[in-house]
């Protein structure tokens, strides 16, 4: 059952609206709230476990990046072997 409540990741306390944004794109209405641990020192742990999970998924697509464009590279670089 979803009673709509949006509850800590950490300690499962409901966690409190901090501000509000609303903004047009097109003709839709988009409303974004923030949200944050009503205790502050869960919601600093938190921060802290996202900006180093965000920082993992950044590396890991930087990486895959890269391993694209070096496999695009072996390919132009055997393509262009086989014409000469």
């Amino acid at each position: 059952m979803n009673t709509g409540l949006n509850v800590c990741m950490r300690c499962g306390k409901v966690r409190v609206v901090v501000k509000t944004y609303k903004e047009y794109i097109g003709s839709s209405l988009i409303v974004t709230k923030l949200t944050a641990c009503p205790d502050p020192d869960c919601q600093t742990i938190v921060d802290r476990q996202l900006v180093k999970d965000q920082k993992l998924r950044d590396e890991r697509e930087l990486a895959n990046v890269r391993r694209q464009t070096e496999a695009k590279e072996r390919r132009t670089h055997n393509i262009s072997q086989k014409a000469a």
